[in-house]
């Protein structure tokens, strides 16, 4: 090859490998564009998940299904049989020894004795299997009698409409703790044995996004801010949610018939000039009402025309203050 002819194919290989080279970064470009249009696409994804299990929490605390405690049943469970040390193992070792007939070979070389031996010892072992099993049993039927005593005792008081007993349920069962969870406050406090009065001052307006996020064909992230009607109406069903998820909890936990509720939120008090915790939802909940609602596919807000129920909503402006349902028993300052 001539030096030119040499010069040539250098050259032409290194245009090959610059080529080459080229080549391979618009691949890894359009990799990494790839990789980041999917990573944008996942985010998106998942930031309208989060947005989409956040609304599902604050406007469905209603459908919650809780279990119903039967407080006269409890009062009638039977209290536990204590346990039985029936010395299953020593009887089966015992009855092993005590059918031992030395064979052949064990009588020709003198191996009786160490076998008996060898099968007491296994007695004893057996013994001790069956005393720890008892006392392991022994230690289940306390804690099973000391339960059964506290229902029996709790039932009974319950059943008898202690106040005390009414909110020490409450407490136990950790009622309305999704609720809580997103900052509500809720106390409750005791009529009559068949009536309570719930009080829930809920945070606020705050507590609802204030846009709405979806996602577009494309996949991208579609981001709206909420017209003040459909925010307000939002927070409405998320109070009104709340106050149904309040009463089914309390029927669900204690023999009362009507669950009074009042919705508070912290509001300027225009005769005062100062923040005050002010009614904007009082409401009569008789169980034999709510009972009959299929609260999972209920309307919250509209929910509210089947009971007793001081409310005043605008969607434009939102909710105003109203007076407190009275009820016999209890003064209202």
């Amino acid at each position: 090859m001539t030096l030119k002819g040499a010069i040539r194919s250098y050259n032409a290989a290194v245009r090959r490998a610059e080529r080459e080279a080229a080549r391979r970064e618009r691949d890894r470009a359009k990799r990494y564009k790839a990789e980041m249009k999917q990573l944008e696409l996942d985010d998106a994804e998942s930031e309208v998940d989060e947005y989409q299990s956040k609304m599902e929490t604050l406007l469905g605390f209603h459908k919650e299904k809780y279990v119903p405690i039967n407080w006269n049943d409890i009062s009638q469970e039977a209290e536990p049989t204590p346990p039985l040390n029936e010395e299953k193992y020593r009887k089966q070792a015992q009855a092993e020894l005590d059918s031992y007939i030395p064979g052949f070979f064990q009588k020709l070389f003198r191996l009786e004795a160490s076998v008996r031996l060898e099968m007491m010892r296994k007695v004893t072992i057996a013994t001790e299997s069956d005393s720890r099993e008892y006392a392991e049993a022994l230690k289940q039927y306390s804690e099973k009698l000391q339960e059964w005593k506290c229902s029996q005792d709790l039932s009974k008081r319950i059943l008898q409409g202690d106040a005390k007993s009414y909110l020490e349920v409450i407490e136990e069962t950790r009622a309305f703790n999704e609720l809580q969870e997103n900052e509500a406050n809720v106390t409750v406090e005791f009529v009559n044995p068949k009536e309570l009065l719930v009080n829930v001052l809920f945070k606020g307006d705050s507590v609802i996004p204030p846009e709405v996020k979806d996602l577009l064909k494309s996949g991208k992230l579609s981001v709206k801010k909420l017209p003040t009607a459909k925010f307000n109406s939002i927070f409405q069903d998320h109070i009104c949610s709340g106050i149904l998820s309040v009463a089914s909890e309390l029927f669900s936990i204690l023999p009362v018939e009507t669950v009074y509720v009042n919705a508070k939120l912290t509001m300027l008090d225009p005769k005062t000039g100062h923040l005050r915790d002010t009614v904007i939802v009082s409401v009569m909940i008789p169980k034999a009402t709510i009972n009959q609602l299929n609260l999972s596919e209920v309307d919250p807000s509209d929910s509210m025309k089947n009971f007793k129920c001081n409310m005043d909503f605008k969607p434009a402006s939102g909710f105003s203050g109203v007076d407190e349902i009275r009820y016999s028993g209890i003064e209202v300052a």
